[in-house]
């Protein structure tokens, strides 16, 4: 007996096709990449120089990949933007638009070789210096600041709804998502110090 239409499209679309091929791969590479960063923190504290030198050799390496695939691996390696057709009207936004879900290699590659770099340039900091003070008020309260973002975006999203306008225009998002990072800045700052009084037990402690 054939099986129902429904139940066709989604078998073709999860197990037919070249989406459930880069989604499982690239689940696959970053689950991998999450038990691989758990591995490098020893490196990083036995011989950090070493750590950091990799860091930005393979975020260098990351970056290549995302370049070739964006270049020449076409629809069959990207889900989205400028290989794909999409936004060609925009064609710089329309190079650098991923596809996070499902996930895709260039969003991985790309976001991946970003954090390496950055890992490897922020070592160059002083714990005295004030970019690293800053950063570490984030830093201290990651999940907070994770859940309670989402929240904030809402409030901000139902006042501009409330007011009679239907969105914000793309040039006013930056000052928009600086502003969000200067509210977060406080809220860390009073959640790192609320949790910093809590035993070493508390439930606290893992937001």
């Amino acid at each position: 007996p054939s099986l129902p239409p429904s139940l066709s499209a989604v078998l073709k679309v999860f197990f037919g096709s070249r989406f459930f091929l880069l989604s499982f791969c690239t689940g696959i590479t970053t689950h991998h990449s999450s038990l691989l960063g758990a591995a490098m923190a020893f490196e990083f504290k036995s011989d950090p120089d070493t750590a950091h030198f990799r860091a930005l050799c393979n975020g260098i390496l990351l970056l290549t990949a995302f370049m070739l695939i964006r270049l020449l691996g076409g629809s069959v390696l990207n889900l989205r933007g400028y290989p794909v057709g999409e936004g060609l009207d925009h064609p710089l936004n329309s190079f650098w638009a991923v596809c996070k879900y499902p996930p895709s290699l260039a969003y991985a590659s790309l976001t991946l070789g970003i954090d390496l770099l950055l890992l490897y340039g922020l070592s160059h900091l002083t714990d005295e210096s004030r970019i690293s003070k800053l950063l570490l008020v984030y830093g201290k309260s990651p999940l907070a600041f994770y859940i309670l973002h989402f929240y904030v975006i809402n409030i901000v999203a139902l006042i501009i709804f409330a007011s009679g306008t239907p969105g914000v225009p793309l040039p006013a998002v930056v000052p928009m998502w600086l502003g969000l990072l200067v509210v977060m800045f406080y809220v860390c700052r009073f959640y790192g110090k609320f949790k910093a009084d809590k035993g070493p037990n508390s439930l606290w402690r893992l937001l």
